[in-house]
């Protein structure tokens, strides 16, 4: 009969042989902050952990193929709203969720509760909304629950950010929700990732911006407007000088 500690020795062997390859031990890593980055956001609920689990194999696929996995604290940039939306070749394939919104979170955030019960993360891709901190950031998010809280959604999206929320565009009866905040100047085209946007809605986001301008509408009534880019990296170097001092 073979003793069992033969067999806890052998596979003790092959852990660590497996775990002493570079290429595994970077794809472990990349699992592990994808799933904490994950549930810090979803929260650590069934849906939560199933959601978590699976974006973070998806990120972990993404390293092991040699895409860049999109990790927690990887761009210093990405903060507030914007965090860890997706670059332009980071998730393929166009997939859809259809279920009642029940919460908004700003001007660009909701969470969508799927007839399966699944609660899903929105992240409205193209536009970005006052911070609920900074000037009109409340009135966006009041314009948006007005459009879609308590109603039925469709939202097309190609994937998750590194947080786990999809990121796409919002429809309610056909009608793009996204394209709504920015015409009723409640938010602002965000041009830094309009390389992720179908090339027709980018021109009906560009053309929805300016004439939401023109016309003095929501946050355009501020002859010169914070983008809410520029109002979280002030407030991310404010920190930062706090901390530095704080320190000495």
């Amino acid at each position: 009969m073979t003793d069992p500690r033969d067999n806890h020795s052998v596979i003790s062997s092959l852990l660590n042989s497996l775990m002493s390859s570079p290429k595994l031990k970077k794809a472990a890593g990349v699992f592990v902050a994808a799933f904490v980055g994950a549930i810090a956001v979803n929260g650590f609920t069934g849906n939560g952990i199933t959601n978590a689990f699976r974006h973070a194999t998806q990120e972990t696929m993404k390293s092991v193929k040699g895409a860049p996995a999109a990790l927690p604290g990887q761009n210093p940039t990405a903060t507030g709203s914007t965090a860890g939306l997706p670059d332009s070749t980071a998730n393929a394939g166009a997939q859809e969720v259809q279920g009642q919104v029940v919460k908004v979170a700003d001007g660009d955030t909701v969470t969508v509760l799927a007839q399966n019960g699944t609660r899903y993360r929105v992240r409205f891709l193209g536009i970005d909304a006052p911070e609920k901190n900074q000037a009109f950031g409340q009135d966006s998010r009041q314009n948006l629950d007005r459009l879609v809280y308590r109603k039925q959604v469709t939202v097309d999206y190609n994937g998750n950010d590194r947080y786990g929320r999809i990121v796409g565009k919002v429809l309610l009866d056909g009608k793009n929700i996204n394209l709504e905040q920015i015409k009723s100047g409640s938010a602002w085209f965000y041009r830094h990732y309009a390389k992720d946007v179908a090339p027709a809605d980018r021109k009906a986001y560009e053309a929805a911006e300016d004439a939401a301008k023109s016309a003095k509408l929501g946050l355009w009534k501020d002859a010169s407007p914070t983008p809410p880019w520029d109002f979280r990296a002030s407030e991310r170097k404010a920190t930062d000088t706090s901390g530095r001092h704080g320190r000495h």
